[in-house]
């Protein structure tokens, strides 16, 4: 099972902190691997996480700071990776304007295996 959520950095930005919880014998679980996703001084929230069927991984989330407009981003790590890290991080979708009004950000995020192969991650 994997599982993410938001914890503030040193700096006061925001990155996403995840897990990879593996059962154990009796039906208890225990973190296989963990890390904070934080590489730079970027607000990082609201990320979801998905594992394939070959244990690679995929996570996005909402990015943004005082320089930066409100975007899209995913990192990725592979099986073959070092354990609890993640790759560089790519943009799915920049933003292009500052949000000024009182209506939500983002109210739900998901990532998930394609059901066809449970290889591909959307």
């Amino acid at each position: 099972m994997v599982v993410t959520h938001t914890v503030q950095n040193n700096d006061g930005s925001y990155g996403i902190r995840w897990y990879e919880l593996r059962a154990l014998e009796k039906g208890d679980f225990t973190a296989f691997q963990q890390s904070t996703f934080a590489p730079d001084s970027n607000s990082r929230w609201m990320g979801s996480i998905a594992m394939d069927k070959v244990g690679d991984m995929a996570m996005g989330y909402s990015i943004s700071s005082s320089t930066m407009y409100l975007s899209i981003n995913f990192t990725r790590r592979l099986l073959t990776d070092p354990p609890s890290t993640m790759e560089q991080e790519a943009s799915i979708k920049a933003g292009t304007a500052s949000q000024a009004n009182g209506d939500r950000w983002g109210d739900y995020s998901s990532m998930v295996p394609d059901p066809a192969d449970d290889c591909l991650l959307w």
